[in-house]
């Protein structure tokens, strides 16, 4: 079996906890990202705007599967 390349959008989520454990322990290649004010990477962890995910720079890679827990409040459709 071809090991997975798994993104966790959102992973503080408390629907998240132990996700990432879980998916470590049974041999998964995970990245992690989540909000915050700048770009940046530690380790499996990244965190930027989220709003502009998509040219993350961090997250360049291509993976297999994208898990999402990130709710976007009090925006319109188009953002």
């Amino acid at each position: 079996m071809k090991i997975k390349k798994i993104l966790i959008c959102g992973e503080r989520s408390f629907a998240a906890t132990g996700l990432y454990d879980k998916l470590i322990n049974a041999g998964y290649v995970v990245d992690c990202f989540s909000r915050g004010d700048e770009e940046s990477r530690v380790g499996n962890f990244i965190t930027g705007n989220v709003f502009s995910i998509s040219s993350n720079k961090f997250l360049s890679e291509t993976y297999d599967i994208v898990i999402n827990f990130i709710i976007i409040k009090n925006a319109n459709r188009e953002d």
